[in-house]
């Protein structure tokens, strides 16, 4: 094997000046291979005969260097493949199909028996054929060697025997972490049915992948979104694209799936067409699906498949959304079982769909003002999603909005707002995340006395309730926040002197049992600021105490708890046992 080094003495001896980075390329490409740097070489010495021979050129011609090219394919053909028998031949050739090599997998393709004994005896030092583990068990081609293998296998065998054998490397691969090469076979297969399959089975333990790039090219690949319809894509289609905030691609997905009258199981593990578009919505999107068809949906959900704990995360989100805390607060702690059991060997998938459902765990405990299981629930969270780049992603703002809720309940509106506004840029167009963003951003504002900054993110929300159904808890705490921010319109038209911004933010604090001190504090305000606040508050009220003024704002609506109250929720527990929630 030769080095960069040694690439550019047989290049100078050809006339050719190579590059360090250039030969590096060169050796990258052959593997040090002395025939294809001599090759290579060659190729280069022709082109450098029609005008100078820069760096960026030569590494165009080593980038398209093959093992089909003439030279390269008369040199493998009489060092290697002249020296073998039939056998081993029709082997090596059948698995040049393959990126990464085994026996079975062979034996999967031939028909053959002893692929994995041939394999070994052709994986000599310094051959075409490398072994890739310790115990000799799985292999690669030399690149080249590969590709020359390639170009024999086309010209001497029919397309569908090809398709056949691209077929059996489908269903041979259907299983974790072979994902992509299943698909990839699929359509070299023609077979997009057969790689929307295995797409389907795997998805859910890989929507937790930092990079769905690789992903979603699968789904372009096999064709998502053509004419010819296939369910089990478009609904992974859809997944994909809710996860990565697509919302109007994610909704064309499921209505292609929706329109093509598909009954009965879905391959996969969905139970029906209408219960995998329930749950896909339920989860990452706001396209209006009923409550109750989700909860059946996530009911329906079968112990063992790999949908169940996406079922039961879109159950506990629209529950949350519906303003029924007690039902969510179960189908959320049934989500995060799957991590709880057994944490070494859970999926990436279920890492993350747990990390969602702490995230509203934090927020229901924040509602009920159990501020020690928000603080816990968050240090879930932050255990199960360790890379960095995780909090860049659309699908995590509602982490973020956690945050935020549990901010403002810590008084921290500064620091809220931070968490808050990344949620909401991170929140799909017009999505209840982003609504649910922008009326927390209306409350910290609020919190610290910006009655002017807290209108504009009201307005904001405003824009998108219309579209918003299924979300009772999120529009009637935009109704009491309007009212608030906006008492003139109601209340305040009884006072003889409207109360103003400044009293209102002071007006707010009344209830709690913050000091004088400590509302100036909280406000970046005098406490003799505080105190003219009270004075006035008081006189136009009409009453004389802290109390009193409390009693009054409240009797005209100027005072409004936007939290759920126990009279909201269901009386009974959920139980965590073996039936669903609900």
């Amino acid at each position: 094997r030769l080095d960069a080094a040694e690439a550019q003495q047989i290049a100078e001896l050809g006339g050719v000046g190579l590059g360090g980075n250039v030969a590096e390329a060169l050796i990258a490409r052959t593997e040090g291979w002395p025939a294809g740097v001599a090759s290579a070489v060659r190729v280069l010495g022709a082109s450098a005969r029609t005008g100078p021979m820069t760096d960026a050129m030569a590494s165009d011609v080593i980038e398209g260097l093959s093992g089909q090219d003439r030279f390269l394919a008369t040199l493998f053909d009489e060092q290697v493949l002249r020296r073998l028998d039939e056998a081993d031949l029709k082997m090596l050739l059948c698995a040049s199909l393959l990126e990464h090599v085994n026996g079975s997998l062979v034996d999967a393709l031939t028909g053959a028996t002893d692929s994995s004994a041939r394999l070994r005896r052709l994986a000599a030092p310094g051959g075409f054929v490398i072994t890739t583990d310790r115990r000799g068990e799985s292999y690669r081609f030399h690149p080249l060697f590969r590709e020359a293998l390639r170009g024999m296998l086309e010209e001497t065998t029919p397309p569908e025997q090809v398709r056949e054998m691209h077929r059996r490397a489908c269903v041979h691969l259907r299983r974790p972490r072979e994902h992509s090469a299943a698909i990839a076979h699929a359509a070299q297969a023609e077979r997009p049915d057969l790689g929307a399959d295995a797409l389907a089975a795997q998805l859910p333990q890989l929507i937790g992948e930092p990079d769905l790039t690789a992903l979603r090219d699968s789904v372009d690949a096999l064709g998502a979104g053509s004419l010819n319809t296939i369910v089990p894509l478009e609904l992974c289609a859809a997944l994909l694209h809710g996860l990565s905030g697509a919302v109007t691609l994610a909704g064309s997905s499921l209505r292609a799936a929706e329109r093509t009258g598909w009954s009965g199981p879905v391959p996969g593990g969905w139970a029906t067409v209408d219960d995998a578009i329930a749950i896909i919505d339920g989860s990452f999107l706001d396209f209006g699906e009923p409550t109750e068809r989700i909860l059946d949906a996530a009911r329906r959900a079968a112990v063992g498949s790999p949908w169940i704990t996406i079922a039961q995360y879109a159950a506990g989100r629209r529950s949350y959304l519906a303003g029924d805390l007690a039902t969510a607060r179960g189908w959320f702690e049934l989500a995060t079982l799957a991590v709880e059991r057994s944490s070494a060997d859970s999926t990436s998938g279920e890492r993350l769909i747990a990390a969602l459902s702490w995230s509203y765990l934090a927020i229901i405990a924040t509602d009920d003002r159990q501020t020690i299981d928000a603080g816990a629930a968050l240090s879930s969270v932050s255990t199960l999603l360790d890379d960095p780049h995780w909090y860049e992603r659309p699908v995590v703002a509602p982490l973020h909005l956690a945050v935020g809720v549990v901010e403002i309940a810590a008084d921290r509106p500064a620091d809220a707002e931070r968490a808050l506004a990344i949620a909401r840029d991170l929140a799909p167009r017009s999505s209840s995340t982003k609504f649910h963003a922008l009326i927390e951003l209306t409350r910290a504002a609020e919190l610290r006395g910006d009655l002017e900054d807290a209108r504009r993110h009201l307005a904001a929300a405003e824009v998108i309730a219309p579209g918003l159904l299924g979300c009772e808890l999120l529009l009637h705490r935009f109704v009491a926040l309007d009212r608030l921010l906006h008492p003139a319109r109601l209340s305040q038209a009884a006072l003889v002197s409207p109360i103003t911004d400044g009293e209102m933010a002071v007006l707010r604090r009344a209830p709690t049992e913050q000091t004088q001190v400590e509302i100036a504090k909280a406000l970046h305000i005098s406490i003799n600021t505080v105190k003219s606040h009270l004075r006035s508050i008081y006189q136009k009220l009409g009453v004389s105490s802290r109390p009193a003024a409390v009693r009054r704002a409240q009797a005209l609506g100027l005072l409004l708890d936007d939290r759920p109250t126990a009279a909201d929720q269901p009386s009974e527990p959920i139980s965590r046992g073996g039936s669903s929630p609900g």
